[in-house]
C-alpha cells in the first residue's frame, strides 16, 4: 500500500558545493596564468618599441645639437629596422622643432617628409618658412585623404609629391626616397667599375654600404678611415680590409676619387675658381687639389676646364 512518505537526504556543506568551489578555482587559476603570461608578452613587446624609441631621442637630442653625422642603429627586425638600416632620419614632435632641425642642418638634409597635421606650426607654415630662407631641399608631403586638398596648397611652395596615409608599402617607400636623392649612385665607384657597377654594386655588403653613404654624406670634411670605422661601429683594421676587397680601392683613395669627382662636377661653373671648389669639397689648399686632381685625371683643374669643358 501506498505510505505516501517524503524522503529528505542530508549532505554536508562541503561536498555540495565542492564540485563549484573547485571549478571557481580552476577558473582563477587559468585567469592568472593568462593575465601573466599577457603581462610577460607585453614587456616583452615594451621592451622592443621603448628601446629602438628611446635610442631616436636620444639620437635627435644630438642632430638637433648639429650632429649631422650621427648614425641610428636600431634592431627590430620590422620596418623600423628597415627605414633605419637605409636612411639617418631626423624626428620631430612639433612644427617648432622641425624647423629646428632643419636649420640646424644648414642644407645638409637630403629629403623633407613633412606632415601637414602637426602641432605648433602647421605643414604649410612650416613649408613656408623653409621656402623663405631660401632651402630647396626637396619635400614631399604626407597626407591622409581628408587633407589632401589642404595638400595642394603647398603646390606653390615647391613641393615634389606626395605620400597617402597609412603608408602600406615600406618598401616602395624606400625605393622612391633612394630615387629622389640618388642614395645608392656613388659616382666615384660608377667611374672605378665602369659597365660592372650595377652587377658589382649587387655583391657589396651591408657593412661597406653603409661606409660609402657615410663618405658620400661627409666627404667635405677631412675624414680618416678611424672616422668612417667609428661610425659603423668596427674596427679600423676589418673595415679597410672588407672596403679593399669588395671594392678594389683603398679606403683614403676612394675618398679622394670622390672628392676629385665632385672637384669635376663644380668645374662646370665657370664663375668659381680653384680655392673655392677645395673650400667645397673639404680640400681648402688649391695647390695640394691641383696636385692631387692631376694624380687622378693626368690634367690640373684648368688643363681639364679647358680641355672637356670649354664651349
Amino acid at each position: 500500500p501506498g505510505l505516501d512518505w517524503s524522503v529528505f537526504v542530508e549532505q554536508p556543506v562541503d561536498e555540495v558545493y565542492g564540485p563549484l568551489y573547485a571549478s571557481m578555482f580552476r577558473t582563477s587559476g587559468l585567469l592568472l596564468v593568462g593575465l601573466g603570461m599577457a603581462l610577460l608578452a607585453s614587456l616583452f613587446v615594451a621592451r622592443r618599441v621603448v628601446r629602438p624609441l628611446e635610442t631616436l631621442r636620444k639620437g635627435v637630442e644630438r642632430i638637433g645639437g648639429g650632429d649631422l653625422g650621427l648614425r641610428l642603429d636600431v634592431n627590430t627586425g620590422d620596418e623600423i629596422e628597415m627605414l633605419a638600416e637605409e636612411f639617418n632620419v631626423h624626428t620631430a614632435s612639433d612644427g617648432w622643432e622641425a624647423l629646428n632641425i632643419i636649420n640646424n642642418g644648414n642644407g645638409s638634409l637630403s629629403l623633407i617628409l613633412l606632415d601637414l597635421q602637426m602641432p605648433g606650426l602647421t605643414g604649410v607654415q612650416l613649408l613656408q618658412k623653409i621656402r623663405d630662407a631660401n632651402n630647396n631641399t626637396p619635400v614631399f608631403i604626407i597626407t591622409g585623404n581628408s587633407s589632401h586638398e589642404y595638400a595642394k596648397q603647398c603646390a606653390d611652395l615647391n613641393v615634389h609629391g606626395y605620400i597617402e596615409k597609412p603608408v602600406v608599402d615600406i618598401e616602395g617607400l624606400i625605393n622612391k626616397v633612394k630615387k629622389i636623392i640618388g642614395m645608392d649612385d656613388f659616382e666615384a665607384l660608377r667611374d672605378l667599375w665602369g659597365d660592372n657597377y650595377e652587377e658589382r654594386m649587387a655583391t657589396v655588403s651591408a657593412c661597406v654600404k653603409r661606409a660609402l653613404k657615410y663618405i658620400q654624406e661627409n666627404f667635405r670634411k677631412d675624414i680618416s678611415r678611424e672616422d668612417v670605422a667609428f661610425s659603423l661601429d668596427v674596427s679600423p683594421q676589418y673595415l679597410s680590409r672588407q672596403f679593399y676587397k669588395e671594392c678594389g680601392i683603398h679606403l683614403k683613395d676612394y675618398i679622394n676619387m670622390l672628392k676629385i669627382c665632385k672637384c669635376k662636377e663644380h668645374l662646370k661653373d665657370f664663375g668659381r675658381n680653384i680655392s673655392e671648389i677645395g673650400l667645397e669639397i673639404g680640400i681648402p689648399n688649391a695647390n695640394y687639389l691641383s696636385r692631387l686632381f692631376k694624380k687622378h685625371t693626368g690634367l690640373t683643374p684648368q688643363e681639364f676646364r679647358k680641355k672637356h669643358l670649354a664651349p
